[in-house]
């Protein structure tokens, strides 16, 4: 599974989030699966990458979520346990 977002303000585009599944093939809501993520800028240099896990359930906007999180805050490990959108 991959993901490809594109960012625009207005009718500028400033960047782009890729997401693509590297371990786990769960598709249950509860089911946990390693995504090697990026984020490039608008020249499409890449500015982070990384890896990150995302619950299935918690659909694909938490997944861009967590990727803007862990490229603002990248020594802070992403946790497996509690991943969903409430506490």
């Amino acid at each position: 599974m991959s993901l490809h977002c594109e960012l625009y303000i207005n009718t500028e585009r400033i960047g782009s989030v890729h997401a693509t599944r590297i371990a786990g093939a769960g598709v249950a809501d509860g089911d946990v699966n390693a995504y090697r993520a990026s984020i490039t800028g608008m020249d499409d240099a890449e500015i982070w990458r990384g890896q990150i896990w995302h619950r299935y359930g918690d659909g694909a906007w938490e997944l861009v979520e967590r990727v803007l999180r862990a490229s603002r805050y990248p020594s802070i490990e992403v946790p497996t346990e509690n991943l969903g959108g409430a506490a």
